[in-house]
């Protein structure tokens, strides 16, 4: 008997099911004694069950938006992280109800080549760290990290054509409520921050989103792309982020090769892109000068050049300081490394470094460098691993560079360009050290593994019929 579900919502003019309303009541508790955004979280779980019941991908979509906003600078991150499990075991339940006879299901694909061992010798970096006494809490943080990136294969395994839409609203919603995050925060402190205010989320978004714009019917339909994603980027400008900056730019750049490149209409492709630009660059300066006007910003243009022109400079400044605080870092991570090259310390190993400005002592798990983070802990065989996981994302979108759907093409060329982004930031920073990129970034490959492999290795339990062993 299939274990598989096949329910779909209440039908016309049904009641809805009691268990909903006492959601709704939970909601309303939620709302007036706890937080309004708990009570909205419920409410959204509330509409996904009534119109997707138990169902894998919409879950998914809520792991993503819960792990978005989990905040590692708080002091509540184990809180945080238990509600984010929590919702894990249901989104994984949901899973497991619809795999059928099906014991283990992978899609062919150059994604999943590297991703199994990297995730296989991040186990075993996980045991031989604790075992060699490592703080067992930082090796957690790291293991959840990684088992995230894993989830790749779970969404590979049950993404659908008809998902994109809903996932593609569900991030930029989930975008959104970033972009408001970090504006709310900046009309308070005046000052730029970081923390969960201003993450990569609404930048790595609005990467995927401006592929949907390269390919749009019409002018007026990229247009409104444009309308739809320039609050993300003008929450990454807000943040006076170097790295974001870059990671935009790049990634935008390497959308538009891979549009135009080695396409009969290429010039048309091209001016589409210039077009983009163009608006962007318009409609940025209106929204910068409105975000000068609205937070009392003198100088915004002289404030975001010094703040480029500062990238290098090593003299002490304000300006400077975060860049001598990442050189005396690295120099303390690379003199760990040389320590244990090939196999690092194991998951859960920190060290110490003396923050240059105060001379005060700080231990870290961490690193703002996430190659260096990778190699002190997994070695050079895992940094391996690690970068040729980046780039085989990146030739899994690709592989959708010519799709008949445009749709389908610009989610998994815009999968291989926020890969690109994340590539770029790794040289500053360690999203995928962290679940709120991780997550995010697994949604959008798993999607692009799922429209792009039509090759299965499945392994079954009992006996499956035909139908059932041609695709999960």
């Amino acid at each position: 008997m299939s274990a598989a579900l096949t329910g779909a919502g209440p039908g016309p003019g049904a009641s809805p099911a009691r268990g909903y309303w006492v959601l709704l009541a939970a909601a309303l508790v939620l709302a007036f004694f706890v937080h309004p955004v708990a009570a909205l979280a419920l409410l959204a779980f509330t509409a996904l069950q009534v119109v997707r019941p138990l169902d894998f991908p919409a879950t998914y979509l809520m792991v993503v938006t819960g792990a978005s906003f989990v905040n590692y600078t708080r002091g509540r991150l184990t809180f945080e992280l238990s509600l984010l499990s929590v919702l894990m075991g249901f989104m994984l339940l949901t899973y497991t109800l619809r795999r059928d006879r099906r014991l283990v299901a992978l899609q062919v694909s150059p994604l999943l080549k590297p991703l199994l061992p990297y995730l296989a010798l991040t186990l075993f970096n996980f045991v031989r760290g604790v075992a060699a006494g490592n703080s067992l809490r930082y090796a957690g943080l790291e293991l959840l990290a990684a088992l995230a990136l894993g989830s790749t294969i779970l969404v590979a395994n049950q993404f659908k054509q008809r998902d994109l839409k809903l996932a593609l609203g569900w991030l930029w919603v989930t975008a959104l409520g970033h972009s408001a995050l970090g504006f709310y925060i900046y009309s308070i402190l005046k000052v730029r921050t970081g923390s969960i205010y201003f993450t990569p989320i609404p930048g790595v978004v609005a990467v995927v989103m401006f592929n949907f714009a390269l390919r749009a019917r019409s002018t007026k339909s990229a247009a409104l792309w444009v309308l739809a994603f320039l609050p993300l980027l003008l929450h990454q400008f807000l943040s006076f982020t170097r790295g974001y900056w870059l990671s935009i730019m790049v990634s935008m750049i390497f959308s538009i090769v891979v549009h135009a490149w080695r396409r009969p209409d290429w010039g048309v492709r091209l001016r589409r892109a210039g077009f983009l630009l163009s608006t962007l660059v318009g409609l940025g300066l209106l929204g910068a000068m409105v975000l000068a006007v609205v937070y009392g910003i003198r100088g915004l243009g002289e404030l975001a050049l010094s703040r480029l022109s500062s990238s290098t400079g090593t003299s002490y400044s304000f300006e400077t300081s975060s860049n001598i605080v990442r050189l005396v870092e690295a120099a303390k991570v690379i003199g760990e490394i040389l320590k244990a090259p090939i196999q690092g310390h194991g998951l859960g190993y920190s060290f110490t470094v003396r923050e240059p400005i105060h001379l005060k002592l700080i231990e870290q798990w961490f690193c703002h460098e996430n190659y260096l983070l990778v190699w002190v802990k997994q070695g050079l065989i895992g940094l391996a691993l690690f970068v040729w996981t980046l780039f085989a994302a990146v030739r899994t979108g690709l592989k959708a560079w010519r799709h008949e759907d445009s749709f389908t093409q610009s989610w998994c060329v815009g999968a291989a360009a926020a890969t690109v982004y994340v590539l770029v930031y790794n040289l500053v920073h360690f999203p995928l050290a962290e679940v709120n990129t991780t997550f995010t970034i697994a949604l959008l490959w798993g999607g692009a593994m799922a429209l792009t492999s039509k090759d299965w290795h499945v392994w079954t339990w009992g006996r499956a019929s035909g139908a059932e062993a041609e695709r999960p």
